[in-house]
């Protein structure tokens, strides 16, 4: 029997997105990076609702903390 066969501890690749270049895109900035002048913040959303707006902002290549950080603004703004 293959000894690489029983077990390996090797990470196993991140499954493919709807869309791979906004994943790569998205990766150029580092997660836990610092943004000079940001704050980080937790919250809790439902669980369907942080599905449905990281998929909509893997479809338009844009950063969920830019995304968040917008509409927030709009909101405060109005």
């Amino acid at each position: 029997m293959d000894k690489g066969a029983e077990h390996t501890d090797a990470p196993r690749p991140a499954p493919a997105s709807l869309d791979d270049s906004a994943q790569s895109t998205n990766a150029q900035r580092k997660p836990g990076k610092k943004r000079l002048g940001w704050v980080q913040i937790s919250l809790y959303i439902p669980e369907e609702l942080r599905t449905k707006v990281k998929m909509k902002a893997l479809q338009q290549n844009r950063d969920l903390t830019d995304v968040v950080a917008e509409l927030l603004g709009e909101w405060v703004d109005k």
